[in-house]
């Protein structure tokens, strides 16, 4: 029902078989107006390929223009789903998704730093630590001091042994 995996969340709100319990009616209402046999929804076939597309297609743009699926559609988050032993309509689990990303940790923690200093001649120094001091010193060193720079810099011939 809630699912939080790799940093997506989300929520069955309503399965298929109840989805096209809704739908049954106006569609085939619609259908009969277009002199055309009823449908009937039947999960398993639907899965595999949807019989009739184009009827269906039809069908469904005639109930979107008279703002009929719209009403459908909202009915879908009022199926209630069983969680953790408690009942809760699936606007509800939404709105958890959403209280449960918009939380605030309840503890954070630096685990690394790392900084890039652009310098005059469009090179990069970069630094990483785990450690402020270490941060602090590269940061002392490098900052403003044209003769360590050049020497980070300037490529060194390798010694011949």
């Amino acid at each position: 029902m809630f699912r939080s995996e790799g940093g997506v969340h989300s929520a069955l709100v309503a399965t298929d078989e109840e989805i096209y319990s809704t739908l049954q009616n106006p569609i085939n209402e619609v259908l009969a107006t277009l002199n055309l046999p009823p449908f009937v929804f039947d999960a398993r076939l639907i899965r595999k390929r949807l019989p009739r597309s184009e009827d269906m297609q039809r069908a469904l743009m005639i109930l979107k223009q008279s703002g009929q699926l719209a009403d459908i559609a909202s009915t879908w988050l009022y199926f209630p789903r069983l969680v953790e032993g408690r009942a809760i309509m699936g606007k509800d689990l939404i709105l958890e998704i959403f209280n449960d990303l918009l939380a605030q940790p309840t503890r954070v923690n630096s685990k690394r730093m790392s900084l890039t200093m652009e310098v005059t001649t469009g090179n990069l120094l970069h630094f990483e630590a785990d450690d402020m001091e270490l941060m602090f010193e590269f940061i002392k060193t490098y900052w403003g001091n044209s003769d360590a720079i050049l020497d980070k810099i300037t490529p060194k011939t390798p010694r011949s042994e």
